[in-house]
């Protein structure tokens, strides 16, 4: 029987071979069911079976000419489906580079060009006015979408209670409200698009209706002017927010004793200055909501006054004299006015010859006191003061011009005589006493000279 079959094979000129089953076909990979097509719109799915022929697919991988490509191998599972919902940062021509193997060492590959568009979005344009409104002024803007299907936009408002949310925005995208007074305060008023499709965007603009948040200082006691030792307070009032704290912040160019501790959650302010406090402070009130929430901020000007009750800075000159007096301040009027008293009453005194050289004291041309005497100064107005005190018994040294503390013991000598608070310095009640003294005979000086020693300007406490 065989043999008659290889007779017969040998006749007709032909051996019959076994043949493996798929040998007639070789590998290759194509790409089927893309969804939702080529061309994208980023944060949209799309998908597509990758198919090999001539093998079984068993691993695959994907490369993407398109730099900074969000895809990768985890987004195709092992039946060959890929699955990929491109970013925005993805927007571009994207050309996919698939590889499909088996575990045999069959491969094959095949590329696809998948096109993504700019996601759908909404931007809010021609604000008008502005960002800050009074209520009752027409607030607009104009709402443009893209990549929409006939979108739906809706208005909410971060405003609890806004009557924003009430208007429709139109089918042009026209907003306009015209707020209530019950609006006051900031808005951030949210549009939201949709389509039937899915697809969803949203955006949102701020502004402020009325004043917006604001504080106040209606009063400080007793006054923005102070001495060390008192004590200043005020309450700091917000108007449109509710701060859950205060701050305060000195600008004072010496070392301040102001801090937060000076002021507590209700705004109520309390400081009692010391003597190194003396000068001018800004102080800066900020109420604040939290982190991040409203805020707003003023400002108060605090004058702590040095001895005698004058700031030392900033100065002004007084009339006739070069000596500087407080700018800012009552007295510096009354100083000027003084000063200017004192030279007419001077030129009367030679005009009607009542001052002669016999009557003159013989420490200086005139008796008018003009500078702000206290410890530490030296000068021919110290020597004066020095000498009065001489005079008077209650300065034992030799008058030499400088205020130091043999003078200062000297002065509270002088006060404590005459029932004076004993500081050392010479302010109005001194000079008051000072001045009603029957004053005569100063180094020489004439006694009949009437009141050769006249003190009319400040000279401390």
């Amino acid at each position: 029987m065989n043999t008659l079959k290889n007779s017969t094979a040998a006749m007709f000129g032909f051996i019959i071979l076994s043949v493996p089953v798929g040998f007639v076909s070789a590998e290759s990979v194509s790409i089927e069911s893309i969804t939702p097509g080529t061309t994208v719109l980023a944060k949209t799915y799309v998908s597509f079976r990758i198919v090999p022929v001539g093998f079984l697919g068993q691993l695959y991988r994907v490369s993407d000419s398109f730099a900074g490509s969000s895809i990768s191998n985890e987004r195709i599972d092992r039946g060959g489906n890929l699955y990929w919902s491109p970013e925005t940062k993805d927007v571009g021509t994207h050309t996919f580079t698939i590889t499909a193997s088996d575990y045999e060492g069959h491969s094959a590959v095949v590329t696809q060009t998948i096109t993504v568009a700019p996601p759908p979005s909404i931007s809010i344009q021609s604000v008008s006015p502005g960002n800050k409104i009074m209520p009752g002024t027409k607030f607009s803007f104009v709402v443009s979408a893209t990549g929409f299907t006939n979108p739906t936009l809706n208005v909410d408002d971060s405003f609890s209670g806004s009557s924003a949310p009430q208007v429709k925005i139109d089918a042009s995208g026209n907003f306009f409200w015209n707020p209530e007074m019950f609006d006051n305060g900031e808005h951030t008023i949210n549009v939201y698009a949709y389509d039937t499709e899915g697809h969803s965007a949203s955006a949102s603009v701020n502004v402020l209706v009325g004043e917006g948040p604001m504080i106040k200082i209606p009063f400080v006691s007793p006054g923005s002017s102070i001495t060390p030792g008192q004590t200043l307070s005020f309450t700091a009032i917000p108007t449109n927010f509710s701060p859950s704290a205060f701050s305060v912040n000195d600008n004072f160019s010496g070392v301040t004793t102001v801090s937060n501790n000076n002021i507590d959650t209700a705004g109520v302010f309390s400081w009692r200055p010391s003597a190194t406090d003396v000068g001018t402070h800004t102080l800066t009130i900020k109420g604040i909501v939290g982190t991040f929430g409203k805020s707003a901020e003023t400002t108060q000007v605090i004058t702590v006054l040095g001895p005698g009750g004058i700031p030392p800075s900033p100065t002004v000159l007084g009339a006739n004299t070069t000596t500087a007096v407080p700018a800012d301040s009552s007295d510096a009027a009354i100083y000027a006015l003084q000063a200017k008293l004192a030279e007419l009453n001077a030129k009367i005194a030679v005009q009607s010859g009542a001052t002669t050289a016999a009557s003159v004291p013989s420490t200086s041309s005139s008796g008018t006191f003009n500078t702000y005497l206290y410890s530490g100064m030296e000068g021919d107005e110290v020597l004066k003061l020095q000498k009065v005190l001489k005079q008077e018994g209650y300065f034992t040294a030799e008058p030499n011009g400088s205020f130091g503390p043999i003078t200062v013991a000297a002065v509270r000598k002088f006060q404590a005589a005459h029932g004076l608070k004993q500081l050392g310095v010479v302010g109005p009640a001194t000079r008051s006493a000072l001045n009603t003294l029957s004053i005569g005979t100063v180094a020489g000086a004439s006694t009949s000279a009437p009141g050769a020693y006249v003190f009319e300007n400040f000279i401390g406490w």
